[in-house]
């Protein structure tokens, strides 16, 4: 999540969130997505977070905090990976998909020929997040 939020891990299986200095929130979201402008050109950023509990509360944060800077360069998006997809259901990210399908159609992929050229230039990325990464952002980039 792109703004200042900590977790204090403990021997609970989920431990809670605390979003430290959340007036900070929408300047260092815009520096975020600023400079992932830069490097990147469009962003499209995918939130694969659940919107209830502690993750409902960053989730929320983080839409606040973009709304402002939201643009033909920088798009948002929320999906409930869990509450949609659940742990087995898979497919359902097609849901997601259709949803970002002229993004991807639009900006393209980079190819580079066997001599190592330019064929096709990538003008944008997407940008995922979630908490624990390796089951929400990983299914969602790899599929």
């Amino acid at each position: 999540m792109p703004f200042l939020w900590e977790q204090i891990v403990d021997l609970t299986y989920k431990p809670k969130f605390e979003i430290v200095k959340p007036e900070e929130a929408p300047r260092v979201a815009e520096r975020h997505f600023l400079d992932l402008r830069k490097k990147y050109g469009s962003v499209l950023a995918i939130d694969l977070v659940n919107t209830t509990g502690g993750e409902g509360r960053l989730s929320e944060k983080f839409a606040s905090a973009v709304q402002p800077i939201l643009s033909d360069d920088l798009r948002y998006i929320h999906f409930d990976f869990h509450k949609i997809c659940g742990h087995v259901h898979f497919e359902r990210l097609s849901i997601l998909y259709d949803q970002i399908a002229d993004f991807l159609d639009k900006n393209g992929y980079l190819l580079l020929n066997d001599k190592g050229e330019k064929m096709k230039e990538q003008l944008g990325v997407v940008r995922t997040n979630c908490i624990d990464c390796l089951d929400r952002t990983n299914v969602t980039q790899v599929s």
